[in-house]
């Protein structure tokens, strides 16, 4: 790596160039950068089809994205068709180390895998105009559900 000085009219500082430079023998050519961002197609286990059916006879299907990192528990994203009826879109994030989640891929294969979530609750604030503490949560969605066999019913 070279260094070269670089002056501006009232400041000095140093311009480092990279030009030129050549891979470390020892690394190899298979060395490189840390990502700023993590890839979470490579850990995604299976993406499960939850049906749903509201309280005012709505159906719904769920589509859940399952992840598995190594060394972590499993974390399931899903939209909430409560907030999504508002067009808010609102992804909930689960994780296994909260709630008891158990995923079979090889299990109701159709279907994506058989997933059973124990009950869980939306947390998004609906209206932020109504200026409710979150205390009170009068303005919480509350869509409060449990997932058996990849059927979600209202708690």
């Amino acid at each position: 790596m070279t260094m070269i000085p670089h002056k501006q009219a009232t400041t000095e500082r140093e311009l480092f160039i990279n030009e030129g430079d050549v891979v470390d023998p020892v690394m190899g050519s298979s060395a490189r950068g840390m990502q700023s961002t993590m890839n979470l197609e490579r850990t995604k286990l299976g993406v499960p089809k939850v049906t749903y059916r509201d309280r005012s006879g709505a159906e719904y299907v769920i589509t859940v994205d399952v992840y598995k990192n190594v060394g972590e528990p499993i974390l399931l994203h899903l939209y909430c068709p409560r907030c999504s009826k508002k067009g808010a879109m609102h992804c909930l994030s689960i994780t296994q180390d909260r709630k008891n989640i158990t995923y079979d891929p090889l299990d109701f294969v159709d279907r994506g895998g058989r997933l059973n979530v124990e009950q869980f609750t939306c947390s998004w604030e609906l209206d932020s105009n109504q200026n409710v503490s979150r205390l009170s949560s009068a303005n919480l969605c509350g869509w409060h559900v449990a997932i058996v066999d990849n059927v979600a019913r209202d708690a």
